[in-house]
């Protein structure tokens, strides 16, 4: 079972390949991805930015006669940078960063779309042997959908694999 979030992990590695997001030091990156846990931060609010970032992680099941189920929940973290500005519209401008077509709001829409486009697309081929993804459930930021702050957002997911039951006494 710990091997199910590092299968999901390389499957949402392989639709990302190519993307990149904001980071906090500057210039933008591709996801970082950790399973089962953030790692400890370093001394400094500097050292320890994760951004952007995706953590996997199994989170428990539950067994029937007739399957085992797995959850495995998915939080993607993005931060956007409020001062860059590009033509996110098409229309040949830049507009002001604090608002406008091409603004921080439309980078995070944009960004926080990719990521989640790649999340649901995990369940395109559910297939992860010997584990089967039955249902997913997503939201934007926590529960109550609120973000963090005006620069960072979350996509959180979880994920429900079928796998072969354990009980034989039947």
């Amino acid at each position: 079972m710990f091997d199910l979030p590092r299968k999901v992990e390389s499957r949402l590695a392989g639709l990302l390949t190519g993307q990149s997001f904001d980071d906090p030091d500057g210039g933008v990156r591709p996801l970082r991805t950790f399973v089962l846990g953030l790692p400890a931060k370093r001394e400094t609010a500097a050292q320890g930015q994760d951004y952007p970032f995706a953590v996997i992680r199994l989170l428990g099941g539950d067994e029937t006669h007739q399957d085992g189920k797995l959850r495995v929940r998915i939080i993607g973290g993005l931060w956007v940078n409020p001062a860059a500005g590009e033509d996110l519209d098409g229309d040949g401008t830049v507009e002001d960063a604090a608002d406008g077509d091409d603004g921080r709001l439309a980078r995070a829409e944009r960004d926080v779309g990719r990521l989640l486009t790649a999340i649901r697309a995990l369940g395109a081929d559910g297939n992860y042997s010997p584990y089967s993804l039955e249902a997913m459930k997503w939201w934007l930021g926590d529960e109550d959908g609120q973000q963090p702050e005006p620069d960072l957002y979350y996509v959180t997911a979880d994920l429900v694999f079928t796998q072969e039951p354990v009980f034989t006494n039947y």
